[in-house]
């Protein structure tokens, strides 16, 4: 089962899909800011033998984020640029003058969860960098910014320190036509990671 809807829909759905024994591929991961959930729908998984799969969205190097937390993870920080009208019908909207913006400006600057609960359209790549990020042990340190706005190609950029050492990666992406909330990347991870499934390996 693939979410392409939203993070209300996991919260609805996720458990019963996976309780089910059906693999659940979940993009609004901004639903999983709600560390309960997030827990609930593992064990669900674990239960009934299911996986829940979360792709990398617009984003990418978290291969490389995932293994530098079975060391010492240090920190991660994480932006996110948009155009300004992408956060149209966002909170940004009654606080900025979006239209008229012109330079680089801070429209969030918090925890990845409350990023992923103000944005839920803009922000849920913040919460899936900070569950790939988060230590199996001791926690991490993490600030997790979501702005400034620029014209597109808008970029993603996180980076991560760790004993292993630094991963600092930029990447420059195309909005989907239909909705600057998201990147074209985000489909093709998806469609990639549904491929992976039935290929011989996963290249």
């Amino acid at each position: 089962m693939v979410e392409a809807a939203s993070q209300q829909a996991v919260r609805d759905w996720g458990e019963t899909i996976l309780k089910k024994g059906i693999d659940l591929m979940v993009i609004a991961t901004g639903a999983y800011g709600d560390p309960k959930l997030y827990k609930k729908h593992i064990k669900a998984a674990e239960k009934s033998g299911a996986r829940l799969r979360l792709p990398s969205g617009a984003i990418a190097g978290l291969d490389g984020l995932l293994a530098m937390r079975l060391g010492k993870l240090e920190r991660v920080k994480y932006v996110s640029i948009k155009p300004p009208h992408a956060w149209t019908g966002t909170p940004a909207e009654t606080e900025f003058d979006l239209p008229s913006i012109k330079e680089p400006t801070v429209i969030f600057r918090g925890k990845p969860a409350d990023a992923g609960r103000l944005y839920p359209k803009n922000a849920n790549l913040a919460v899936t960098v900070a569950l790939c990020g988060r230590a199996s042990s001791a926690p991490t340190s993490s600030w997790w910014p979501i702005p400034p706005c620029r014209p597109a190609p808008t970029p993603a950029d996180w980076r991560s320190w760790a004993i292993s050492g630094e991963i600092n990666l930029q990447r420059l992406g195309r909005s989907m036509p239909d909705n600057p909330k998201t990147g074209v990347l985000t489909a093709l991870t998806m469609a990639d990671d549904l491929m992976k499934m039935v290929r011989a390996s996963d290249w």
